[in-house]
């Protein structure tokens, strides 16, 4: 230490000293965490990459700016849990672009980048469903077996939900060839009613069909 007039400390000099991290390199934005969604209150999930530096410490990330396109940006430090609650453009259905940066605490920016997230308020029909085994008996289907090939039209679904109860729960969900689905109900026989549902990537649901089914597999007696 030198005082003002340039002479060095004597004595015992307490010594202080501070860890300095050269970082340069800028973070990344590598997606915003949600495409679809049928409400403009909207919860991003911005996943950020921040790179080591050649020396292999980074001064990590500090805060983020999300922006409507277009409009002004927003800075929201890091967050706990990743998430960033947002409200998208209004208007009609359709794909909004929001643009995130990530800034280090270096002060290094990202690049703004771009991401669509496809605003969603109309829900998916579901029609046209019918099994195609067993017979009718006062508007009940009778099966001899657990295993239902089902036909129906899903309209604007990404999903179809099959279960043995009007809240659905531990439905089956398909998601491949929702045209004609083989399910399977609960083993025990007897009358059951199935409950199906057309869901949308961005959540929306369709009507519920009720399909009202007796299961008997006990051969008669002779």
């Amino acid at each position: 230490f030198l005082d003002g007039s340039g002479n060095p400390a004597t004595g015992n000099v307490a010594l202080a000293s501070d860890n300095i991290i050269i970082d340069a390199v800028a973070p990344s934005v590598l997606s915003a965490g949600i495409q679809h969604s049928n409400s403009l209150s909207v919860s991003l999930m911005p996943s950020l990459f921040d790179p080591l530096p050649a020396d292999g410490q980074s001064s990590g990330l500090s805060f983020v700016e999300i922006n409507n396109l277009g409009g002004a940006a927003s800075v929201f430090p890091l967050s706990n849990d990743g998430s960033y609650a947002w409200t998208l453009e209004a208007g009609i259905d359709g794909p909004r672009t929001i643009e995130i940066v990530g800034v280090d605490g270096a002060g290094n920016r990202s690049a703004k980048t771009p991401f669509i997230i496809n605003y969603d308020i109309a829900a998916p029909t579901l029609g046209a469903v019918s099994i195609s085994a067993g017979n009718v008996v006062d508007a009940v289907r009778y099966l001899d077996n657990a295993t239902i090939p089902i036909t129906l039209t899903a309209t604007g679904a990404t999903s179809v939900e099959i279960a043995e109860n009007p809240a659905f729960v531990g439905a089956t969900v398909y998601t491949t060839g929702l045209d004609a689905i083989t399910h399977t109900v609960s083993a025990d026989d007897g009358s059951k009613n199935l409950y199906l549902r057309a869901r949308d990537d961005a959540g929306n649901v369709s009507t519920v069909i009720e399909l009202p089914l007796v299961v008997d597999t006990i051969l008669p007696q002779a």
